[in-house]
């Protein structure tokens, strides 16, 4: 979480993922940039996330293929952090790439770690 101000704050995240089976394999960046709208504790979440993907597919006949994809789209949640920083969240997005779109929503949660003012 960055530049607070009294109308919320920015928030930016990364992660990495991934799956493993025998016949497929993939790791995965997963990226976000929001702004919260809200005061004190709840907040309507906006922004813009992405997930970079390596693919790794192997075929009943012996083929393989890797590919890099790349996903973006808009999300938008709601997100509420208690004064000792639990954070709760839950939000939709819509991961748009080459071949389509995908509908997507999420909850998470965890520990806030804000700047004292």
């Amino acid at each position: 979480m960055f530049k607070h101000s009294a109308k919320g704050f920015y928030d930016a995240r990364a992660g990495v993922g991934g799956y493993n089976s025998d016949a497929q394999n993939y790791i995965s960046i997963p990226h976000a940039l929001t702004y919260n709208f809200g005061k004190k504790h709840h907040f309507l979440e906006t922004g813009i996330g992405g997930t970079i993907a390596n693919e790794y597919n192997k075929y009943l006949n012996g083929t393989t293929d890797q590919r890099m994809k790349y996903f973006v789209g808009p999300m938008v949640g709601y997100r509420s952090i208690s004064g000792k920083g639990f954070q709760f969240r839950i939000y939709a997005n819509a991961l748009f790439y080459t071949e389509g779109v995908i509908p997507f929503a999420g909850i998470g949660f965890g520990k806030a770690f804000q700047k004292k003012h």
